[in-house]
């Protein structure tokens, strides 16, 4: 079973390819991925705007994600937001993405309500000033955004990204 990341820095169009070995002297573990490169590429990869990675379903990327989150979250605020299967509601997703970037701690009274219906452009503005308002720096990994079926979300992704 190999591994393969493509890493896409967006602002300079720049495709960087890594295969990654499979372990090979660790008892007992014969076949599993060692994931030491991988970890490292993503602890430089905090330095671009955007990262993307690319593999076939079920090669362990949500794992490695979470893995590395765990492992960086001492360093760096870290949002973890996981895209429901077929997610077609923006208003949901903004909410679960300003939810991860405040943190358990905080609650999102713009999205709390089930009677009232935030302004999803409101919900973006307000990821950008805590990211903007955050001391350190802040990472956002969006798991499964392939699932993300709203056109108008896609359009806000464009313009929390442009405005990073």
């Amino acid at each position: 079973m190999g591994w393969k990341a493509n890493m896409t820095n967006l602002g300079s169009r720049r495709r960087e390819q890594v295969s990654q070995p499979i372990a090979r002297d660790v008892s007992g573990t014969r076949g599993l991925l060692d994931r030491k490169d991988l970890l490292q590429l993503l602890d430089r990869a905090v330095s671009k705007r955007l990262t993307i990675i690319s593999a076939p379903p079920g090669s362990g990327k949500t794992s490695l994600l979470r893995a590395w989150a765990e492992r960086s979250g001492k360093l760096r605020r870290v949002a973890f937001v996981s895209v429901e299967r077929d997610q077609q509601n923006e208003q949901r997703f903004w909410c679960a993405v300003l939810d991860a970037i405040r943190g358990p701690a905080r609650t999102t009274a713009a999205c709390e309500a089930p009677t009232a219906v935030p302004d999803v452009d409101h919900v973006v503005d307000s990821v950008l000033s805590e990211i903007a308002g955050h001391a350190g720096l802040v990472v956002l990994i969006i798991d499964d955004l392939h699932e993300l079926r709203s056109t108008d979300a896609l359009t806000q992704l464009e313009y929390f990204l442009a405005n990073l």
